[in-house]
């Protein structure tokens, strides 16, 4: 691999590690580096998607197939290469987007002008930003001439210095001390000393402080069996570590002379950490995810780590925030309360994400007693979380195992039977508060919705109790009048308060603000029987209303009940965008709507009765 290249990737990798929070910036970085690659690498490489279809090349692979890029994307391995040769490829490919693992081999092809070539495939899988598989990425180089070589020095050393010079892969000779002999230009290229100042040094000098010792293994393993493959790092001049692939081998035993190829491979390691870390952790929270902990509970489960405890956490009312608030803050709320539970741990406990508003953490020898501290710590830091407007809490449950009287999963039950009651414990309350902050929140960016909603309340429970409906329908409606526009959280503060006429991409989000009232009420204990009344008092008696087009008695009695009271109150209160209407024009205004918009005996009862 071209050393530059090589730093240039290292230098990329460590910019996106000082930058991972600005998305734009890396989305940017990498742009640029893929056009680089494609616009100037010699090395023969691919796109595929997940079909195995080209989706991009670069312009040496393009040439080898005799054919340009455009001509390239599109095609499948079948309209390359024989059938043999591409059912290989395409049955490998497919099993890398299963595995998530690279592969790398090497085989004999054939260029458009027929000449043979040994060709090293390095084919890796690429994901998106959630770490969903996109296709893959393969890297051909052609390795004849080194291939070659590697055959010759057998049988001729006189031909070392010449394939060291014209190889591409960084090439070095030492002695059985470690001393360099020999090194080529790419190998100063890659580490940054010139030929001079290697040939006075040892391959020791480069290797991290940690590794200096199994340097000297490796050697004396060459020197024994006669070769080894093998992957370390070095530092370079300029101070920076870089991880190579090393195959070594025994080039004269008599004078114990060992010829190294080194490959800088440290973008393609990145990319199996990468991997490695998105096999076992959460993408949102950082915390491991379900697999890496169901794998660690079969792991721990020993003797020696009971008393072991299992703790299940669960974000109260996570649903209801989403609904009201945007998922973002969701996120949020969920990537603050793994903070603090990691906080709340200690350095040896597992915390991971166990599902969407799921949380646990594996506790090995902890008793109930220290369980108990905990979760007690656990609480106390959420509790102190304040995330945009929400104050947040979680349900926790626990249960400890002692012996191997009692498997895994009864104790994993057991700890989410605790968390589950005690969650029944607290939604009331959780919900309740949530309510009232997001009443807070809309009263507080429009200045009239509160009296708005109080007053629609009070008339649909006078309208209610004009029409002889009983009590409990009057207390129904009134409490569903005071909630009906709790959907108006998630519209634009700019929105409510917006004086002039609403354009009709304005108009089509404000429409979407019942649907919004039903989520939330859906979402909680108390008020979900209200949900369904909300969802329907902008339906109209002749069925243009929304957001199903009801016609007549099928819109419910309740939700056209607050279309009476809302309608009226809409026009005798203040808004940004109308003066306020005296009570008798309203009336007039009422009548003339009744059997079209309005049901007709609620207005007569309004008008008569409620009004009056």
């Amino acid at each position: 691999m071209d050393t530059e290249k090589g730093k240039n990737h290292n230098s990329s990798d460590n910019l996106i590690q000082d930058n991972e929070e600005n998305i734009e910036e890396v989305q940017r970085i990498y742009d640029a580096m893929l056009e680089s690659i494609l616009n100037s690498s010699e090395d023969m490489i691919y796109f595929k998607d997940t079909k195995g279809v080209y989706i991009n090349c670069t312009k040496a692979y393009a040439d080898f197939h005799g054919k340009s890029i455009q001509e390239i994307i599109g095609l499948n391995g079948y309209d390359l290469h024989n059938d043999e040769f591409a059912k290989f490829f395409d049955d490998q490919d497919m099993e890398m987007v299963k595995t998530l693992k690279s592969v790398k081999n090497e085989w004999w092809g054939t260029d458009v002008n027929g000449r043979k070539m040994r060709l090293e495939t390095v084919k890796s899988p690429y994901f998106d930003k959630d770490g969903c598989v996109l296709g893959v990425i393969g890297i051909i180089r052609d390795i004849t001439e080194k291939y070659q070589a590697e055959m010759e020095l057998k049988e001729n050393r006189k031909y070392l210095r010449a394939v060291l010079e014209t190889s591409q892969d960084a090439f070095w000779v030492i002695d059985e001390k470690g001393n360099f002999l020999d090194v080529n230009s790419a190998f100063s290229k890659m580490s940054g000393y010139s030929r001079e100042e290697l040939l006075y040094m040892k391959i020791s000098d480069l290797e991290m402080k940690e590794n200096v010792r199994g340097i000297e293994t490796r050697i004396n393993k060459i020197l024994t069996v006669g070769k080894d493959r093998f992957e370390t790092v070095h530092r370079g001049k300029n101070g920076n570590s870089y991880e190579i692939e090393v195959t070594a081998s025994l080039f004269d035993k008599k004078k114990g002379l060992v010829v190294g190829f080194a490959r800088d491979i440290s973008l393609s390691k990145a990319e199996e950490r990468r991997i490695r870390h998105l096999s076992f952790h959460d993408h949102l929270t950082g915390l491991y995810n379900r697999r890496y902990i169901e794998d660690s509970m079969d792991r721990l489960d020993t003797p020696r780590n009971y008393p072991f405890t299992i703790m299940m956490l669960d974000v109260n009312s996570l649903k209801l925030t989403n609904d009201a608030f945007g998922h973002q803050l969701g996120d949020q709320v969920l990537v603050s309360i793994a903070e603090s539970i990691k906080k709340a741990c200690r350095d040896d406990d597992i915390v991971g994400r166990f599902g969407g508003d799921e949380f646990i953490v594996l506790l090995p020898r902890t008793d109930k007693a220290d369980a108990e501290k905990i979760r007690d710590r656990v609480k106390e830091l959420v509790a102190q979380l304040q995330i945009g407007p929400m104050k947040v809490s979680v349900s926790v449950g626990y249960s400890t195992k002692n012996s191997d009287s009692k498997i895994m999963s009864d104790i994993l039950n057991e700890a989410d039977s605790m968390m589950y009651r005690d969650k029944i414990k607290n939604a009331k309350e959780t919900q309740n508060q949530i309510i009232k902050i997001i009443l807070e929140n809309i009263n507080r960016r429009h200045d009239s919705e509160k009296i708005h909603s109080k007053r629609v309340s009070a008339y649909c429970e006078k309208l209610a109790i004009a029409m002889g409906y009983g009590k409990r329908i009057a207390e129904d409606v009134k409490k569903a009048g005071e909630l009906h526009d709790i959907g108006k959280i998630v519209l634009p503060e700019e929105l409510l308060n917006k004086a002039d006429p609403l354009s009709r991409e304005e108009y089509d989000l404000f429409r979407q603000h019942p649907e919004t009232s039903y989520q939330i009420l859906k979402s909680t204990d108390e008020y979900a029987y209200l949900a369904e009344i909300v969802l329907h008092h902008h339906e109209r008696w002749n069925g243009s209303g929304y957001p199903e087009g009801l016609i007549g008695e099928d819109i419910p009695l309740l939700s056209r009940i607050i279309a009476v009271a809302d309608t009226y109150e809409a026009m005798t209160g203040e808004r940004p965008y109308t003066q306020a209407m005296v009570s008798e024009k309203a009336v007039d205004e009422l009548k003339a709507i009744a059997g079209t918009q309005l049901d007709p005996e609620l207005v007569e009862a309004f008008v008569e009765k409620v009004v009056k």
